[in-house]
């Protein structure tokens, strides 16, 4: 009797295991990452408008986005020279990034003053569902860093021998 108890208990036990590592796989392939890489703009500005970061007429692109329902993250790897946003530094929280002229709230920290600097600021953006929409317009975005708040010159350079890559990760509807 005890001795079937145990081998119970054991079947029970592995029955779970498997119905919970089906579980955590069912949401992982729920889950799609979606990369773009381009080549800076090469501009330098005071940023009295948004400033382009991937170079005129390459946007970023994304094939089948008709299939995310859902926007988890974006993260941008850009590089930029005298962007003034580590921490101590006047713009620190002032940069954030735009796609398709979309706010994302992402804020471009730890650019140092006068210096050429690769970083990579990401997050859960707001206006999700307004991105979400112009990602599946044409599986297209345009990268932008707008200066928060408006009217505040800050002079930065986006150097053009360096790529720029967004990664976006999404929820796959069924």
């Amino acid at each position: 009797m005890r001795r079937r108890v145990m081998l119970l208990g054991l079947v029970s036990l592995m029955v779970g295991v498997v119905l919970f590592a089906g579980v955590a796989s069912a949401r992982g392939q729920n889950v799609l990452v979606k990369t773009s890489t381009k080549p800076q703009s090469g501009i330098h500005t005071n940023l009295v408008t948004p400033a382009q970061i991937n170079a005129h007429r390459k946007p970023f692109r994304f094939k089948r986005t008709s299939r995310i329902t859902r926007l988890r993250s974006v993260t941008i790897t850009a590089t930029i020279f005298d962007g003034d946003t580590e921490v101590g530094n006047f713009d620190h929280g002032d940069l954030v990034l735009g796609l398709d002229g979309i706010n994302t709230g992402i804020k471009l920290n730890g650019y140092r003053d006068k210096q050429t600097d690769t970083r990579t600021n990401g997050g859960r953006p707001d206006n999700a569902a307004k991105l979400l929409k112009a990602l599946k317009r044409d599986g297209k975005l345009q990268a932008t860093i707008i200066n928060v708040p408006a009217g505040h010159h800050n002079k930065v350079r986006i150097p053009a021998e360096f790529n720029a890559t967004l990664k976006i990760k999404g929820v796959r509807g069924r």
